[in-house]
Formats: C-alpha cells, structure tokens, sequence
C-alpha cells in the first residue's frame, strides 16, 4: 500500500501545484486519495486510472522465509531434489536476510511506538489545561449532517486556540481576547468541527505511525495539514466578509503555537506555517465562480484516477477465476532438476490445492522480465475448452501467467512446495502449444523444409586451409512468438525459435566432408536463428575448436566442445553441463594452456564459481 500511496503523493504534488491559485478546500480534499490509498487493502479498478498500468496489484508485503526447495540447479547432479528455484539475492548466508527483516521490523516497531508515546505525551499536556479552563458558552453549529451543540471554554493557561474532543469536540480559547477577535477565532474552530477535522487529523497522524519509514507520507502529511488550515482560515473570511483580513492575520501572528503539529493532537488555531497562512489571508478573494467549477472539475477527475487502479490483466483475472471443473489435466515441470523428478501429472482430487494456490496470485506486471540465472517450477493447465495455459514460478522471483509475467514477493513464491516423481516426456515443450496434445514436428514444421540451414561459418585449419562448418535443422518446427498458438516456458522466448534435431557437417566447395549429429542432454534443442561459430585453440593441437549449445535452464546454455583436423573431420572434445551463457557458441576464458574455465551460479554457496577444464589428451576433464 505504501508503494502505491507514494505514486498518489507524487501525483497529488504536480496537481497541488496546478490549483495553486484555487481555494485550498480542493487541495485538501485531493489528501482523502492518499488516505484511501494507506488505509484500504482493496483495489477499485476502474477503466480510468492515473496509476502506472504496472502498480494494478503490487505486493503489500515481502517475508522472508527459508525456501521450500533445495538450491542445487544442477540437472545431472544426485542429491538435487527437482526444486531448485533461484531466490533473488544470493546470500552466503541465509541467515542473514532473515536478521535483516528482524532487524528492520524492530525499527519500524520502535518507531511507532516511539512516535504515538509522543503523541500521547502531548495530548497529555493539553488535557492539564482543559482542566483548569472554565465554560465560556454554549453554541450550536449546523455540522454536515446535523446541528451539535458546542461547549466553548476560557482558560487562563490557554495560549492558543483548540479544538479537543472526539464524541464531544469542545473549543477551548485564552482568556481576553477582544470580542470581535473571539468571534472569528470560534468561528474558524467551528469549521473544524463541522467538517470532522479533529477526526481527521488523528486519523492522518495514526497512519503516519505506520507507515513513518516512507518520507513521502510525511511530505503529505505535513501538506495535507497545511491546506487544511489553510481552507479553514478561506472559509471564514468567506463567511465574515474579507474586512476583518488584518485583524485575523494579526491574530494569527498573535496566537502562532510555534509547533509543527506532528503529534496527531489536538486543532490548534495558531499552528502549521504561519506565514503562509498570513499571506493566504492578506491576499485572499472571493473565487469566480468559473474558477470553482474548473477546480471542482480537475478534483473529481484526479480523485477517481488515483482511487481507481488500471483494470487487471487478463491473464491475472483467469488465474483468480479458475475452477477446478474448469480443469481436464495438469502437469508440473521443474527445471532444472534430477532427470526422474522433472515431470508430474496431477489426480484430479489434487486439483483444489492447485487452484487455491492460482485464486492467490499477486504481482506487479513487468513488461520486460529481466533473465534470471535461476530455476522454474511450471504447471502446465489443460482447461475444458482444450487449450494449456502456463501459471509458472521463475526463480522465486516471477510469477508467470502463458505470456505474462509479474513481479511477485518472496514470501509467497518460495513456499511453492512441488516436485516431479518422473522423467519430462519426449518433446514435451512441443506439445505444450498444441493444447496440451503432444507433437513430434512431422508436417507442421512452422513454415520452413528440411534440412533448414541454421548458418554456415568459414573455419581455417591447422594447415591454413578453410572449411566451412554448417548447422543444420533436420527435424522439428518454427516456433515465432507472435504465432496465435505460442506459449512462453522452458527454451521458448520471444522472436524465433528452432526446435527440434540438428546436425553439424563440414563442407569443402559445397561437398559433404564429415557430418556428425548435435546431441545434449535435452532430447529436443533449440536454437534462436542463425548460427555464428566462435573458434580458438584450446587444447594447443592447431587445430581449431568452437563450442555449440543450448537451454538447458534459465540461467544459460550446456555445451558440447568440437574440433575440426586438417582433414575437415569433427570430433567431440568435452561435454559442458552448464555455462551461465546464452549464445549458441562462445568464446571461453583460457586461464591457462590447454585448459578452459565456464562460469555458473551455485545455489548451495550462494556464489558465481569458475568451473576449470583440463586437457588430458584426449579430451578435457573437469577439476574436482
């Protein structure tokens, strides 16, 4: 709530400066916008809104807790458990985030405390005076929904006027004052009463107590209260005519409390900003009418956009609005993760907890996801109309709803306690965009004919010769991002994307010299257009080596490492499981002859390692 009240506050500032000219009375009620905002949980979403499309639902709070799923992200080690999801800080130590929150509630418990003993302290001291004042008079006043009867009294100690009172306000006024001089002095206390200010300000002073870390609120609150006086001083000349401008400006003067007024206590008559308000007095006149309704115009369009929120997205409103008998299959996909723990069908009886979970989805939408070096825990959703939607946790950090994705808290996605119990079937993340049926390329191949050309990358031998190295499609499909049927999740990303079997082969004036298939871990590669090879000598035989790779998780590719000899011939050198890159071929760091170094996030230590290879002549090993 506090986000979202500092964009009113912010909005409210500019749209203060436009009525600068106006009577304050608008100024003051554009404020109700801000308390709305830091009091209401709830969102009233509206087709107009002045709120950043990106604030519809932003997170109110972020607790950090001890993730549910283990953080080893390596798919080929033993003891990962299929539920690695990358937490957004990389901590060495876990405790410490957790001593942090700890630590920070303290202080904003501190705070509170500290800020309404103050305030308690000094309603105690105007509580001594109102003991020793004496009834002045009994008034009557027609409030805004009934006539009250006000007890107005005189006290010696008194030095500036009050209002005090919750269910009973009463005026409280120093002894002496001029008849004339009391007259308007009651009357600007009345006006308090009538528009329940002293309910307001303690209300406004109360949520200052929590949200006091935000320096925004304290700017609104310090405002708010300034054209509240302000007003109430207009509303008085304008009902006592502007003659008496002088005296209730020296009045003022007069009467000023000095005080800041941060102690949600009681209205005083002589306190916030002096001089403004005596200069708001002595240049004030009765407004144009025109001036009025233009005014009134500009606080009720600004009202309604800042108490308005930008209408849900659509993918949001599904999630909320899923029903289990909406449901005929769901399927979870973890990566990365053990290969036997990647993949689960649910029973229709677990249904209930998976809707559960999505009828609580949160999050501020974020146009443009930034890539993590983390994990993804997928449930694949087939609903009864036959389409698969995609509701995703991506490294604790987003929640991603088919093509969406929202900035989500901690808290909340990292008790997303599910792991598979078998192995991702064959071309899994094909079958995902045809509804939940599975494919295996055949005629549908996305517009392209086999075998598609993935690049071509002239390459000079041991021998100073050139050869030139082809990859090449020869099974699967074109996935483009902006086809109807496109689902985001696993390798798919936006612009093109070639999915399917590939080969490489090497050729000398067009002619086939040696041809060797591309095989990972994933039994379906994908690749994102044309190929570039990076070749360098890292074994130091001459002979020229490039890298080749493909998804293997969210954070980077896995790679296999190929040589090419005078002959034109390939050969496989070393597989790499992981390396923190997404680019199909790369130019790995040399620390030293004959050796190689990959880079890759480990979840266990919570730190970027180096990875060294070692050639043994053979092939590259890697350092234990």
């Amino acid at each position: 709530m506090s986000i979202t009240a500092s964009y009113v506050i912010l909005i409210i500032l500019a749209v203060r400066m436009l009525l600068k000219r106006a009577p304050k009375i608008f100024s003051y009620i554009l404020w109700c916008a801000v308390l709305f905002r830091l009091v209401c949980p709830l969102s009233i979403e509206g087709m107009f809104s002045l709120l950043p499309s990106g604030n519809a639902a932003i997170p109110e709070v972020t607790v950090y807790q001890e993730p549910a799923m283990p953080e080893n992200p390596n798919p080929n080690t033993a003891d990962n458990s299929g539920q690695a999801l990358q937490t957004p800080v990389r901590p060495a130590d876990k405790t410490l985030p957790q001593l942090g929150m700890m630590a920070a509630a303290v202080i904003w418990l501190s705070g509170i405390i500290g800020m309404l003993a103050y305030s308690i302290r000094s309603l105690g001291k105007m509580r001594k005076l109102r003991r020793t004042a004496c009834l002045y008079k009994k008034d009557e006043i027609q409030g805004i929904l009934t006539r009250r009867k006000i007890n107005i009294y005189e006290g010696k100690h008194v030095q500036t006027p009050f209002v005090m009172g919750i269910l009973r306000p009463a005026i409280y006024i120093p002894i002496g004052l001029e008849e004339s001089e009391r007259s308007y002095i009651i009357c600007h206390e009345q006006v308090h009463i009538k528009r329940f200010d002293y309910l307001i300000k303690p209300l406004a002073y109360l949520i200052l107590c929590i949200h006091w870390f935000n320096p925004l609120v304290w700017v609104s609150f310090l405002l708010m209260e300034k054209d509240m006086e302000l007003s109430c001083d207009e509303r008085v000349l304008h009902d006592m005519g502007n003659q008496i401008r002088k005296e209730y400006a020296s009045s003022l003067l007069a009467l000023a409390s000095g005080r800041r007024a941060l102690n949600g206590g009681p209205l005083a008559f002589g306190e916030n900003d002096i001089k403004s308000r005596i200069r708001n007095v002595l240049n004030y006149h009765r407004p144009a009418f025109w001036g009025i309704l233009g005014s009134a115009v500009v606080l009720i369009i600004v009202s309604a956009g800042l108490i308005c929120s930008p209408a849900a997205r659509e993918s949001m409103k599904w999630a909320k609005n899923l029903s289990s008998e909406d449901i005929t299959k769901i399927e979870l996909v973890v990566m990365p993760a053990d290969e036997e723990k990647q993949y689960r069908v649910f029973a229709p009886e677990e249904y209930p907890e998976i809707v559960k979970l999505m009828k609580d989805s949160r999050g501020r939408y974020v146009r443009e996801p930034e890539e993590l070096a983390g994990g993804e825990l997928s449930f694949y959703i087939t609903t009864t109309d036959g389409v698969r939607h995609r509701y995703a946790n991506s490294g604790n950090v987003y929640l991603v709803i088919d093509e969406d994705s929202y900035r989500a808290s901690y808290g909340w996605l990292s008790r997303w306690d599910y792991e598979g119990d078998d192995k991702l079937p064959e071309g899994f993340f094909d079958g995902a965009q045809d509804n939940g049926e599975e494919m295996t390329g055949g005629a549908d191949t996305g517009g392209i004919t086999f075998p598609y050309s993935m690049g071509i990358t002239p390459v000079t031998l041991a021998d100073k010769s050139s050869v030139d190295v082809e990859l090449v499609m020869t099974d699967g499909k074109l996935w483009r991002s902006d086809d109807p049927d496109f689902m985001y999740g696993g390798y798919f990303q936006d612009g093109e994307n070639y999915v399917g079997k590939f080969e490489l082969r090497t050729l000398k004036d067009g002619r086939v010299l040696d041809q060797m298939p591309v095989q990972l871990s994933q039994p379906e590669l994908c690749f994102y257009g044309p190929v570039t090879l990076v070749t360098a000598d890292y074994n130091g035989d001459k002979n020229p080596e490039f890298t080749l790779g493909s998804w293997v998780w969210s954070g980077g590719n896995e790679y296999n490492l190929y040589s090419i000899d005078t002959g034109g011939r390939l050969s496989l050198l070393s597989y790499i499981e992981r390396h923190d890159e997404r680019e199909a071929s790369v130019l790995l760091d040399q620390p030293a002859p004959g050796s190689f170094a990959v880079n890759w996030y480990n979840q266990q230590s919570g730190e970027d390692e180096a990875v060294l290879y070692h050639w043994n002549g053979k092939n590259f090993e890697q350092e234990e």
